[in-house]
């Protein structure tokens, strides 16, 4: 799954075989067309993680305003529910304490792993990192996720 006009770079390794079936959306549509027939999300900023068992995912892409993360859960009916947790974003940067975002020069949030925990609740790590007058800053905190979609912060 590619967005529409991808760096070359990002999309030849992918064109180039024939056992792949590369499919291109609007880059406002990735989030919402990752559903589990697709392996891999093809794209130069967007980060992403599935779950062991292919029942949840997560994926990051930034835009202007800051970074849009959303967790996309299974449901019973072979579809997937979309939660924007976005905030969780604005969380990472109390828990540095150095300073708002407009502080740092760049700045990256991307979901690195999925852990399940025996009453079926899913923990989501979610990391920022942040650079300001040429040092970097990375912090990590969870958002677990209930099977119903419900959300409980970090």
């Amino acid at each position: 799954l590619c967005p529409h006009e991808e760096f070359t770079s990002v999309l030849f390794p992918f064109l180039a075989r024939d056992d792949l079936e590369v499919t291109f959306v609007p880059l406002e549509n990735l989030a919402v067309s990752i559903t589990s027939d697709i392996d891999l999300v093809a794209e130069a900023k967007a980060s992403g993680v599935w779950n062991d068992d292919r029942t949840a995912a997560a994926v990051s892409i930034p835009t202007e305003r800051g970074t849009e993360v959303y967790v996309l859960l299974a449901q019973p009916n072979d579809e997937y529910i979309i939660i924007d947790i976005s905030r969780v974003e604005n969380g990472l940067f109390a828990k540095l304490g150095i300073a708002s975002r407009s502080g740092y020069e760049k700045y990256e949030t991307t979901p690195v792993e999925w852990k399940t925990l025996e009453d079926g609740n899913l923990i989501l790590q979610v990391r920022l990192r942040a650079w300001r007058d040429g040092q970097r800053y990375t912090v990590t905190g969870p958002v677990i996720v209930r099977p119903d979609g419900s959300i409980l912060w970090q």
